[in-house]
């Protein structure tokens, strides 16, 4: 679910719909107070599990998300 990058960037992978999608943290944690708590609760448990444990996003969407990540990587 939330892993290091090779840089030592904290990654978090998100499951929206049938898309995985793997997120730098601090864009989420900075837009989200939810995200921001739930992180918390893990930041003594990062693992290197990855793509085996994501956090499913039941209710979004693909394409919601899909915009909302154009904002944080621009092409």
């Amino acid at each position: 679910m939330i892993r290091y990058d090779r840089a030592g960037l904290l990654i978090v992978d998100l499951q929206v719909e049938k898309a995985l999608f793997k997120i730098h943290r601090h864009f989420l944690a900075q837009y989200s107070p939810a995200l921001e708590g739930l992180f918390e609760l893990f930041d003594n448990q990062v693992e290197t599990r990855g793509e085996k444990d994501p956090v499913i996003m039941e209710g979004d969407s693909y394409r919601g998300w899909e915009a909302l990540l154009g904002l944080f990587y621009r092409a």
